[in-house]
C-alpha cells in the first residue's frame, strides 16, 4: 500500500499543492483559527457564503459607480460649475469601481481557498479511515 492509497487514491501532486498552500499561509490560518475558535458552528456556514455575499456587494458597487458616472455626465452639461463637479463624481465612480474589483478578486481567492480546504479535508478523512482500518485487529 502506498501513500496515494492511504489518501483515498488522490493524486499526490494535488495533496502536495494543498499542503504547500497551507504551509505558505500558516500565519494567516493561525489568525483565522484564533478568530473562529469560539464561533458557533452556524457562523462557520456563514463564512462559506462570503464569496456569494461579496459578489452581491460587487454588483451593487458597480451599479453605484455607474449611477455616479451617469450623474457626472449630466452635471458636465451645466456651464461653469458642471466641469468640476463632474470630475469629482467621475473620480468617485472610479474609486468605487476599484473597490468592486478588489471585492471580486477577494471572492475568487476565497472560492479557491474553499476548494483547496475541501480537498485537504477529504484527503485527511480518507487517511483517517485508512488508519482506522489498518489499526483494527
Amino acid at each position: 500500500m502506498d501513500i496515494g492509497d492511504l489518501l483515498g487514491g488522490r493524486d499526490l501532486s494535488d495533496v502536495k499543492k494543498a499542503v504547500g498552500f497551507v504551509m505558505e499561509n500558516s500565519d494567516d490560518f493561525e489568525r483565522i483559527l484564533k478568530l473562529v475558535r469560539g464561533v458557533p458552528d452556524d457562523a462557520l456556514g456563514y463564512i462559506g457564503r462570503l464569496p456569494e455575499l461579496m459578489n452581491s456587494a460587487r454588483d451593487k458597487l458597480k451599479d453605484a459607480a455607474g449611477m455616479l458616472a451617469g450623474l457626472a455626465g449630466e452635471l458636465d452639461k451645466i456651464p461653469g460649475i458642471g466641469d468640476a463637479a463632474a470630475k469629482r463624481l467621475n473620480d468617485g465612480s472610479g474609486m468605487i469601481g476599484d473597490v468592486a474589483s478588489e471585492i471580486e478578486s477577494l471572492a475568487g481567492n476565497l472560492r479557491d481557498l474553499s476548494g483547496i480546504l475541501a480537498n485537504v479535508g477529504e484527503a485527511l478523512a480518507g487517511l483517517g479511515t485508512k488508519l482506522t482500518q489498518s489499526a483494527a485487529p
